[in-house]
């Protein structure tokens, strides 16, 4: 026995001898007679144990001995030894009911592990007498009759073809029925049915029609489920005929972003040449089944989708069939197979073109339904319970035919409306995808303003009811406003901000803990508790906590929003707290408890790294956190300097100690990051820039605006500051890549100017160095027209009495292009020319020439009390007398920063105004470096890892499927500008496969730094349903700093790049981070989610499969679903569903787990 309180003596017949030997106050030897006429099958009542007194099992124990073999906890059928080894393990340990059980928490099944049997929380004397009582017991406990209840009945589809043959599959509930027999039964022999064990069988469609199979258990419960058997599919052409004397053009596409397929050539289409009577067409043939549109009648149409051929007339109708001949009748129903809410109102439309409808009959459920002046409206729960499914069958004829439409609808109550709600009314656009049918919500295009509206909190809101769907989208503003779509009930507010809840409705308190319940090191003492307690539209009327840690209590003081607890000084190492916090209002009491464990030497456990599923954290260092406060105001840069927006682009705090500490505290780890992108760590140009159009200065915080790259820039932090971080990364299994820029420097500045003698301006107005004040209020950018003057001479311009510096003391015109005189202006080019106007760095230079003037001015007075932020590795290259191409010698100055402290990757700017050929150097030089490192330090974590030095570019507007040569030249992936799926909802699936089957990896994010025009992307409702699709995303991925947590844009101003690089903001939305630790953690212990091949196993259910790793994801799944599992895992199989912890064992192929916010995460039980 391993436990040392614990140990089996003997055991004779029904008696057992323990040693309890180490157990204070009870004697060496205790004898327990197994007293089985003291049970009921209820309750634990009373144990005798020889030589003690009796104990008493409390009667709360909520378990029937009959359905659990309490105490078999390797579920062999028996409790013997080996249970006993594992109960002794266990003794006397703390809410550890769940910890060592095999098989799936919360169900009844007979195998249920718990060796807390008492259900107290503690693992004590109570439950060895209950372990003592049933030792030796065999499977089942008492020959009880348990019946079954109700019968669960799973089918992949209901609709079937002649000849189809599938398995259909019974589960019993409750799972431990004594008798799971079931027998089934049709109403007629459209399907015949074969046996194949006592719960499944093999079902074939013989005959077109309708039919209703029933399941049946031995004690008489009933489910039944409708089948289709529908004829043949004819294949059906898909064409759009527009009307027109000319030919007209058309463009179509189908899927969008990575998948997408140009169908009628590249933008703007092609003309139709094609003609039948008053018509043009284009026939798309009918393996498309649904595509996208845009037509130019009367001008360029909305974009617009079609699944069925249509009939375009001269005033831009749309129509279904050709309106100039007779048509057979149209049937339109307002919703296709699926499930349903029962206050589903369903809508059934039968029209002809030309010609009446002479007969209709229109039946749900087997009932008649009413219908009058073409139409038909009714709600599904007037005709079927809930649970239940029913069949909707219309038939229509006239004189050019009979029409059948079909549709299955199941009622599941569970369902809820998808809504969006608007503060401000407006043109609205809506629609919605179901089983690949385009649904129009608010009439079509262009919509029109919304006319149904509720009052809720004094406020009018203008309501578009998509109905019961998973997701929708919508157009604001008619053809003004862009495709936006939404996955969860939404409120948009006034000013267009959106919420997921009624932003004015008054609420009880919210209480947020962080970290939550889990395991945790705080080996540097900076993690810290954060408990905040906030409320909406109303007050807190009181609120209190307290913490347990070992048995005691005590109370914490909250202050205002928000308390902070040092966690080294709140929690023990190796001991467990107990956070409870309360507080109230007038709307109700919230509570939160969570359990935080301490372990100093606890890690993260993460799964085989390979980059192709690296979950990338880009993170604008200046904006993150800030470690060192003393360097917030290096060189004398200034910050918070005025209202809004000046001070939007100074310096904010944030450095590499931030992110160390950061870090340390496990914020990456529970987010699953594998893989931190910094901004460039080099020295920047020290002062600012006019900002936009001139109302803010702005300062090289992003790290764009290079000066140095021998050495650290002061804000970021000094050389060991960086060595930490980076060590310190590796040590939690994270890989470090740096932002860099090849292509320019920065701009001047005025303290640049006066600290090192450059350029031409009237020191009259700039002074000193520390220059700050614009010449108006939005004068930022005035400077450079009315105080600098760009000549390259120092002769007077009657301009300025004073003395001029020659612009040729700056960066020289052997090192970069410019607009001023002496230097080159560039060709105009991509490669030679200023981008933005910053200096261009003269890559293709491949002689060797001076080193730039500035550069040996800054080094010349570097003297002394630099050493900190020199990059050792780069001494070397700081000689002013030496002479290097000014490529090479960038290039090899960022090779020396991966020779230091081993940066395992460079994210490299603007690469196509770069030579191809630089990357490939770049790649070598830091390949060689990486390697080096490793030889020069092998100790470190990071010297043991085998993989490549990294590189991927910035290539404006580059997609998945583009090459460009860059995958030759050094890259390893390119970032993507086409992810489709900013916002959460589209075709997941598609898009996944598109990433999955891609041979050029691409890096896809939702939101970036320089993106702030384009837009912020899942934002408020889109948060959740966003972090699904992009960390799930195949292929490497990155996440922008505060995606996880929805951070807010910063203040308006005349650049939105800067507005988009906001603070991060600490302790917000607990609810979005969650989600987004738990899928990006899913993804790091599993390699498939990025590294493997995709492939869709059932509807919505996708394997991916690396090495020896397999996973599944199921996505549009809320509540309790079977999902089907047996292409990649055996019967039998322990899996766990890690979104939320469920465990199951495979039964037929399938597993049940519960969907959360659409998603369930299967991975192995290990």
């Amino acid at each position: 026995m391993s436990n040392e309180f614990l140990s089996i003596i003997e055991k004779n017949n029904d008696v057992i001898t323990i040693n309890v030997s180490n157990l204070n106050s009870i004697d060496n030897n205790i004898k327990f007679k197994l007293l089985r006429d003291n049970f009921d099958n209820i309750n634990i009542k009373i144990v005798r144990i020889v030589t003690l007194e009796d104990v008493f099992v409390e009667d709360n124990i909520k378990k029937n001995l009959n359905n659990i073999l309490l105490g078999d906890y390797d579920e062999n059928g028996i409790v013997d030894l080996n249970d006993f080894s594992i109960f002794t393990e266990n003794f006397n340990k703390k809410n550890s009911i769940y910890d060592i059980a095999p098989s799936s928490k919360g169900t009844n099944k007979w195998g249920e592990i718990y060796c807390n049997l008492a259900g107290d929380g503690f693992i004590g004397i109570e439950d060895l007498v209950v372990f003592a009582h049933n030792f030796g017991k065999i499977k089942p406990i008492d020959d009880l009759n348990i019946e079954v209840k109700d019968i669960n009945i799973v089918i992949d589809k209901q609709t079937l073809k002649i000849g189809d043959t599938l398995n259909v599959y019974g589960n019993v509930i409750p799972e431990n029925a004594a008798n799971k027999k079931i027998i089934w039964t049709t109403n007629n022999n459209n399907i015949s049915i074969t046996n194949i064990n006592d719960t499944t069988i093999s079902i074939t469609a013989n005959n077109v029609g309708t039919t209703v199979l029933t399941a049946t258990s031995v004690n008489g419960k009933l489910k039944t489920i409708n089948i289709i058997i529908a004829e043949e599919e004819t294949k059906q052409d898909l064409i759009i005929y527009i009307e027109s004397t000319t030919a007209p053009r058309l463009y179509a596409w189908t899927g969008s972003g990575a998948s997408e397929v140009k169908l009628l050539g590249a933008w703007p289409g092609k003309d139709l040449t094609e003609q039948e009577g008053k018509f043009y067409y284009y026939n798309f043939g009918s393996e498309i089944k649904s595509l996208n549109y845009i037509h130019f009648i009367g001008g360029q149409s909305a974009d617009l989708t079609t699944s069925e051929s249509i009939w375009i007339t001269s005033d831009k109708k749309i129509h279904k069939a050709n309106p100039y001949e007779p048509s057979k009748p149209i049937i339109t129903v307002g919703l296709v197979d699926g499930k349903y809410n029962g206050d589903t109102s369903i809508s059934v439309e039968i029209t002809a073109i030309n010609n009446t409808v002479d007969t209709e009959n229109i039946l749900f459920n087997g009932k008649k339904i009413p219908y009058s002046n073409t139409e038909a409206s009714f709600k599904i729960s007037d005709y079927i319970n809930d649970g239940d499914s029913g069949l909707l069958e219309i038939t229509a004829s006239n004189s050019q035919g009979t029409v059948t439409k079909v549709v299955s609808i199941e009622r599941d109550d569970t369902i809820s409306s998808l809504k969006l709600y608007l503060e401000k009314n407006q043109v609205v656009y809506g629609w919605t995808v179901v089983n690949g049918e385009v649904i129009t919500v608010n009439g079509g295009w262009p919509g029109k303003q919304l006319d149904k509206t509720i009052v809720t909190n004094g406020k009018t809101w203008y309501v578009l009811d998509f109905g019961f769907v998973d997701s929708g989208s919508y157009i604001l503003n008619g053809q003004g406003g862009t495709d936006q779509s939404i996955s969860q009930t939404t409120w948009v507010d006034a000013t267009g901000g959106k919420y997921n809840v009624d932003p004015y409705e008054p609420t009880k308190p919210e209480i947020s803990i962080t970290p939550g319940s889990g395991t945790y090191s705080d080996k540097n003492g900076k993690r810290k508790i954060v408990i905040s307690v906030t409320v909406r539209n109303a007050t807190i009327d009181s609120k209190s906590a307290t913490i347990t840690v070992d048995g005691t209590s005590k109370p914490i003081t909250l202050t205002g929003e928000k308390t902070e607890l040092i966690f080294s000084e709140t929690i023990p190492n190796n001991s467990t707290a107990t956070i409870k916090v309360t507080a109230s209002n007038s709307l109700g009491t919230s509570e939160k408890t969570v359990e935080i464990k301490r372990d100093d030497e606890y890690t993260v456990p993460r799964g085989e790294f390979t980059w192709d599923n690296a979950l990338i954290y880009f993170v604008l260092t200046d904006r993150f956190y800030n470690g060192n406060p003393s360097n917030d105001n290096s060189y004398g840069r200034k910050n918070k300097i005025g209202a809004d927006p000046l001070d939007i682009a100074t310096f904010h705090g944030g450095d590499v100690a931030g992110l160390t500490e950061k870090i340390e505290e496990g914020y990456f780890d529970e987010l699953g990051v594998n893989a931190i992108w910094v901004t460039a760590l080099y020295e920047q140009i020290h002062g600012w820039v006019g900002g936009g159009s001139g109302d803010f200065p702005h300062y090289a915080y992003h790290g764009y605006y290079g000066l140095d790259w021998t050495a650290a820039d002061k804000n970021m932090g000094t050389v060991d500051e960086i060595r930490k971080f980076v060590d310190t990364a590796h040590e939690h299994g994270i890989r470090v890549i740096m932002d860099i820029v090849v292509n320019h420097v920065g701009y001047n500045s005025a303290m640049d100017m006066v600290d090192y003698g450059f350029a031409s301006y009237d020191k009259a107005v700039i002074t000193d160095r520390d220059w700050m004040h614009p010449l108006s209020p939005t004068g930022w950018q005035s400077h450079h027209e009315t105080v600098v003057y760009y000549e390259a001479d120092q002769t007077s311009t009657g301009k300025n009495p004073t003395p001029i510096t020659d612009w040729l003391n700056w960066w020289g015109p052997d090192w970069v292009r410019a607009g001023i005189a002496g230097y080159d202006a560039g060709d105009g080019s991509e490669i030679e020319s200023p981008l933005a106007g910053l200096p261009d760095i003269r890559t293709e230079v491949t002689t060797p020439v001076n080193i730039a003037p500035i550069l040996k001015t800054k080094w010349g007075r570097e003297v002394t009390g630099f050493e900190d932020w020199i990059v050792p590795a780069a001494k070397k290259y700081r000689d002013p007398n030496s002479k290097i191409a000014p490529a090479d010698y960038i290039i090899k100055s960022l090779a020396a920063w991966v020779e230091e402290f081993g940066i395992d990757g460079f994210r490299c700017d603007t690469v196509k105004h770069v030579e191809l050929f630089r990357w490939k150097q770049l790649k070598e030089e830091a390949n060689a470096a990486l390697k080096k490192w490793r030889q020069n330090n092998p100790n470190s974590v990071g010297s043991k890892w085998t993989e490549d030095f990294y590189m991927f570019g910035e290539f404006w507007d580059f997609k998945l499927g583009w090459d460009k040569g860059m995958y030759e030249n050094g890259f390893d992936a390119m970032i993507d500008f086409g992810f489709p799926i900013k916002n959460g909802s589209g075709d997941l699936g598609g898009t996944w496969q598109a990433y999955s089957e891609a041979t050029n990896k691409v890096i896809p994010y939702l939101n970036s730094h320089d993106m702030g025009s384009v837009g912020f992307f899942g934002k408020g409702a889109s948060c959740i349903p966003a972090g699904t699709a992009l960390v799930l995303n195949p292929g490497p991925v990155q996440i922008y700093y505060g995606d996880e947590n929805d951070r807010p844009r910063g203040p308006k101003c005349s650049d939105p790049d800067h507005e988009v690089r906001s603070d991060y903001v600490w302790g917000a939305n607990e609810d979005k981070l969650s989600h987004w630790q738990k899928v990006g953690k899913f993804r790091s212990m599993n390699p498939a989610v990025g590294a493997g091949t995709q492939t869709e196993i059932a509807t919505d259910t996708f394997l991916r499969e690396w090495k020896d790793n397999k996973v599944i994801i199921k996505i549009n799944v809320n509540g309790k679903n079977s999902v089907d599992v047996g292409t990649a895992f055996k019967d039998g199989t322990n899996l766990r569903n890690a979104y939320n912890g469920e465990t199951a064992k495979v039964i037929n192929g399938k597993v049940e787990f519960t969907g959360e916010n659409n998603i369930i995460l299967i991975e192995l039980v290990k």
